[in-house]
């Protein structure tokens, strides 16, 4: 009889370039009035690098792999146009009136790295709270204001970004947009949302806490970044959440939901006049000015060297990285070149030939480009059965 599969490490697909780290936070949002939405820790790795058993094989997905030949020879054609409300926010917008929908991407310069120390997941609660009531309507009746409008409203937060998107009818964006505004300037926090909701993001960490993948990008950021924001949690800890007050949530968004901190972009079925209009709606109640002091630049703290951390299962986690390259450094394309031949190539990269292919040794094995605001890495990862 065959020997168990030393590929099967429950990897979901291949990843590759610098496309991995838009998708590489998903939230776990914990149930209640509005949506089910998952997020979990950035995806990390280390070099330094982290070997972890995993608790035993998971289904593989495929994803990600196909996301780097998405671009069609149609996008070269979008006109993309700068817009500016009355009160001087700007936005991006692709009109398109083949269908009577608009989409709106915004967020703010502000993502867990901005978490005050010891109150790390604010940034996180926040975000699943800005829905759960705001202005004269709570948790109920936001959530049926949406329903009712047909508007999906998410937001998700980045160690750099706190990211909302709405998408609505057209005839309908009057009023998203206003939802948008509420949302934003006028969170009501109530004591029984903000409960609810830290108890769900305490069930994720208390989950992610017995995953070996979640451990290992912990140890490998807290490792890289020991004495930067960076190294902290974005979803805070069991103790750090417990910390956290409304009066810290007001301030949060106080602090870093301004007009200055702002970008938006949209697409769909609304002219520029309209939308200039619009955008004071959504954000001109906004205060003008951040008042949260900006992340410092760091460089990683990579000595070179192995890690492990032990952990009884049949299989190991193996994550490493190096420095990479800013997206404005002269060779970052010349990196993320040098990096799809290297891992972020999926089926023809050198990794997966000679690691999957030629030795059998795992089902996947990737790397990938994450360059942040105030630092930048060159990251991978494979799992395989303990020797």
């Amino acid at each position: 009889m065959a020997g168990p599969d030393r590929r099967r490490d429950g990897r979901p697909g291949q990843r590759g370039g610098a496309l991995c780290p838009a998708a590489a936070e998903i939230r776990h949002r914990p149930p209640a009035a509005g949506q089910i939405r998952r997020n979990q820790e950035g995806r990390g790795a280390k070099a330094m690098t982290v070997l972890q058993r995993i608790a035993g094989p998971a289904a593989a997905l495929a994803a990600g792999a196909l996301a780097l030949f998405a671009v069609s020879a149609a996008s070269a054609a979008v006109e993309v146009r700068k817009v500016v409300s009355p009160s001087g926010i700007v936005a991006w917008l692709v009109e398109d009136r083949s269908n009577p929908i608009v989409s709106v991407s915004f967020g703010f310069r502000a993502g867990g790295s901005y978490d005050p120390p010891g109150k790390e997941g604010l940034a996180e609660l926040a975000s699943v709270l800005l829905d759960e009531g705001a202005g004269p309507m709570d948790a109920l009746a936001f959530q049926k204001k949406l329903e009712k409008l047909s508007i999906r409203l998410n937001f998700e937060v980045g160690r750099d970004q706190f990211r909302g998107t709405l998408r609505t009818l057209s005839r309908n964006r009057d009023a998203a947009f206003e939802t948008i505004g509420l949302a934003l300037s006028r969170p009501r926090f109530d004591a029984d949302a903000v409960e609810r909701m830290r108890a769900g993001l305490l069930s994720t960490y208390l989950r992610n806490s017995r995953r070996p993948r979640y451990l290992a990008r912990r140890t490998f950021w807290s490792s890289a970044y020991p004495d930067h924001p960076y190294g902290r949690p974005v979803s805070g800890t069991d103790k750090s959440l417990g910390a956290i007050s409304r009066a810290d949530l007001q301030r949060f968004v106080a602090d870093n939901f301004t007009r200055d901190n702002l970008f938006v972009g949209v697409v769909g079925d609304v002219t520029p006049a309209r939308l200039a209009v619009l955008l004071d709606k959504a954000f001109g109640g906004l205060p003008a000015q951040q008042k949260a002091r900006p992340v410092p630049a760091a460089a990683p703290k990579l000595p070179g060297g192995i890690s492990v951390r032990q952990f009884d299962t049949p299989q190991s986690v193996v994550m490493f990285g190096q420095p990479g390259r800013p997206r404005r450094h002269p060779d970052y394309y010349a990196a993320y070149i040098l990096n799809h031949i290297l891992g972020g190539g999926g089926f023809t990269s050198r990794l997966y030939l000679e690691i999957r292919e030629k030795r059998g040794l795992a089902y996947s094995v990737y790397s990938y480009l994450w360059p942040m605001r105030r630092t930048a890495l060159m990251l991978g990862g494979v799992a395989t059965q303990n020797a």
